[in-house]
């Protein structure tokens, strides 16, 4: 996922209202996004989502999940525990 955006003055600034933008007609990457999902072995699953700020030139690793699962099967095929693990980075996800 990327965003962008774009701005024009009627007038040039004289020195550029940040370090690393143009006068005029600036445009910049605001943000981008890179997500990885899916299983890592077959009880380790993830979610993990990096950005990138484009005004503060800089990347993060925003919201991780991490679960690690066992389920354990009866000797009798009508009931199964499921257990596991849960690390994550924000109480959102």
């Amino acid at each position: 996922m990327i965003r962008g955006s774009s701005t024009h003055t009627q007038e040039g600034q004289p020195v550029g209202a940040v370090a690393r933008f143009w006068n005029n007609n600036g445009t910049i990457d605001d943000n981008a996004a890179i997500f990885l999902v899916g299983r890592i072995t077959p009880n380790i699953g993830a979610f993990m989502e990096g950005t990138y700020d484009g005004v503060e030139n800089k990347g993060v690793l925003d919201n991780s999940d991490i679960r690690f699962q066992i389920i354990s099967k009866s000797p009798y095929d009508f009931c199964r525990l499921v257990y596991g693990i849960n690390l994550n980075s924000s109480v959102r996800i």
